[in-house]
């Protein structure tokens, strides 16, 4: 089996769960077949894979996770941010104390009109996990 190099993923504790690699010099979509840890390959219209590679920069732009998978993921700091000692927070003597709810910073949603879940296009094969070549990469992380 030829190794799949991915491009860029969406994934979580448990793997891989969809996104394009590179299958014998073409971009594909491949796509976690249920809870398994196998994945079916798509190959996609010109038109839909440039509209998703679109979606994917402009959600990167706007949430600092990596464009390309193995890039680092980019985190603001906030400068604006002031320490309180944690002395402060609890009075020896005292069991607890009394706090106000509030936000803890404005929270943006990222919302498009593609589900990546319902993408779909000519199968071409079907590969495991292992056939990525470049699943497990360190997630960095770059102050910004």
């Amino acid at each position: 089996m030829d190794k799949i190099l991915i491009l860029w993923v969406q994934d979580n504790i448990n793997g891989p769960i969809n996104g394009i690699a590179k299958y014998k010099n073409e971009d594909v979509w491949f796509s976690r077949d249920d809870n398994t840890s196998q994945f079916k390959l798509f190959r996609l219209s010109d038109s839909l894979l440039k509209e998703l590679n679109v979606i994917h920069e402009k959600y990167c732009e706007l949430t600092g996770f990596p464009l390309k998978h193995g890039d680092a993921t980019k985190i603001k700091k906030h400068k604006n941010v002031t320490k309180i000692p944690t002395k402060n927070h609890i009075k020896i003597g005292e069991s607890s104390v009394e706090g106000k709810v509030r936000s803890l910073g404005i929270s943006d949603s990222y919302i498009h009109k593609i589900n990546p879940l319902d993408i779909t296009g000519e199968h071409i094969t079907t590969i495991n996990q292992s056939d990525f070549e470049n699943y497990f990469v360190p997630n960095k992380i770059e102050f910004i």
